[in-house]
């Protein structure tokens, strides 16, 4: 297998700044407490950080209908209450649309936050508004997909690369059993994080000697373009072993009980969002390619904290997720965590959340705010 390519902040890699597994939230509020008293999250002195003003964060989600809404919440909510001198403000909008996503960040822009961290919902549809934000002095951190050449100051979420690759370790499971063939849909080959993706799948395909990569379907990142080809192509090839899917994009407007495929045929998919769970419980998905998505959002807001050095541009402070492979075996533990991550806002869903303000701060406090 080949070595990775060169990753870039301007190619939608990564700079990782790695930190030993074994650090807990414990030790990461632990690590925010330590603020007020001039010190980063590892104990040491800060320059200039006894002077430091409150920092206002905006930690943007894809939608309140999304199960990580409630993920967000809690985070925003921890962080805050870790200290006096930090105030995380969790916000998203209604749908899971760029453009509305788009449009909550340049409203951000004229606001008195000194640094956002946002998970896009389409990473080169966000690129002018983040490049916008920066140029307004604002520090930006994207949350499990980069926004390539915009000029952020940090990532946190999984290599994209390793996603593509940890796909082609997947099939090795996925396929057995069933015939040694593969379609892959992707969403282009020349820029940012799905090509990083694609990449990824590419180099690390000779390691399924056996396997034959039958076709290669490019929906451009667009889901009814994806939902077009699967349909198209499973009916000419039902009996295929696999589809490897980048994303969700054909999955993304099925309603909860459509197949998109015909029986016995299975998908390895980049995602790992509880949307999914109960496809992969009954066979439908045979894998997700997740991440830790928590500890990326706690690492995004640690990222943004940074805030001593705006007067240059500061240390890229990126954090690499270890990437994870969730199969039936796997998804009671992965199930478990996801509801510890919700249940941390409280006794709610994604669904009753969706109901709630945008902000994880109590009403009459936000009514308060400029």
């Amino acid at each position: 297998m080949g070595s990775p390519p060169a990753r870039s902040p301007a190619e939608g890699g990564t700079v990782s700044r790695r930190r030993p597994a074994f650090v807990s939230l414990i030790a990461i509020l632990a690590a925010t407490v330590c603020w007020p008293t001039a010190c980063d999250e590892r104990g040491r002195a800060r320059p200039g950080a006894a002077d430091a003003e409150s920092i206002r964060i905006a930690l943007v989600g894809q939608t309140r209908q999304s199960p990580a809404w409630p993920v967000l919440q809690a985070a925003a909510k921890k962080f805050s209450n870790s200290s006096v001198r930090i105030d995380v403000e969790a916000m998203a909008p209604e749908s899971a649309s760029p453009e509305e996503q788009e449009r909550m960040l340049r409203q951000i822009a004229n606001q008195p936050f000194q640094a956002v961290c946002v998970v896009p919902v389409d990473p080169l549809a966000m690129r002018a508004a983040v490049r916008d934000l920066v140029q307004r002095g604002k520090r930006i951190v994207t949350i499990g997909r980069d926004v390539p050449d915009s000029n952020r100051q940090a990532y946190c979420g999984p290599s994209q690369f390793e996603l593509g690759a940890a796909a082609v370790r997947a099939c090795t499971t996925a396929l057995m059993g069933r015939s040694k063939s593969i379609i892959l849909l992707h969403a282009g080959t020349e820029e940012g994080v799905y090509a990083l993706r694609y990449v990824g799948f590419k180099r690390s395909l000779p390691m399924l000697r056996d396997a034959q990569l039958l076709r290669e379907l490019d929906c451009g990142g667009n889901s009814l373009e994806a939902q077009r080809l699967v349909r198209a192509e499973s009916h000419r090839y039902p009996r295929v072993g696999c589809w490897v899917m980048l994303d969700d994009w054909a999955l993304r407007t099925a309603s909860e009980n459509e197949r998109i495929l015909p029986l016995g045929c299975g998908i390895v998919l980049c995602n790992g969002s509880p949307k999914y769970f109960a496809r992969l419980r009954d066979g439908q998905i045979l894998a997700m390619i997740a991440y830790d998505f928590r500890r990326a959002v706690d690492e995004a807001l640690f990222a943004a904290m940074r805030v001593g050095d705006m007067a240059g541009k500061p240390e890229d402070g990126s954090f690499d997720c270890r990437v994870e492979i969730i199969t039936i075996r796997e998804l009671h533990a992965y199930e478990e965590r996801w509801r510890q991550w919700q249940g941390e806002f409280g006794p709610t869903t994604a669904a009753a959340s969706s109901q709630s303000a945008t902000s994880s701060r109590p009403e009459e406090e936000r009514a308060e705010r400029p």
